[in-house]
């Protein structure tokens, strides 16, 4: 699972600060500016919900499925604002529906208490 962790607070900066830079260069009225708006929230929510992934292991996984899916969704409204290339969309892309398949997969299994003789 620290892979994972991993992954989510590498894509979360990532995506994080290329928004944060979209604020220092561009006013408030532009596409860019709003593409900020919803990618750099995204990428704290990754980041911390990596963090709480790598520290609680599976307990975090409502937090995982919550930083991926922000990760995700500002990716796609920062593309279909085309303001993200396709290298951040990448990125953006696999640190949101990564997270998501491996809770989803999490959720599928049962766990057998019993000891086996």
């Amino acid at each position: 699972m620290r892979w994972l962790a991993a992954l989510m607070v590498v894509s979360g900066t990532v995506v994080g600060w290329g928004g944060a830079l979209e604020f220092r260069y561009f006013g408030s009225g532009t596409p860019q500016f709003t593409a900020g708006l919803c990618v750099v929230p995204a990428g704290v929510l990754s980041i911390v919900a990596g963090l709480m992934l790598w520290t609680r292991g599976a307990q975090a996984k409502s937090a995982v499925i919550a930083g991926a899916a922000a990760l995700l969704a500002g990716t796609v409204a920062a593309t279909a604002l085309d303001v993200m290339g396709p290298p951040a969309t990448m990125v953006g892309t696999v640190g949101g529906v990564v997270p998501l398949v491996w809770a989803l997969r999490r959720s599928g299994r049962r766990h057998d208490t019993r000891r086996h003789s």
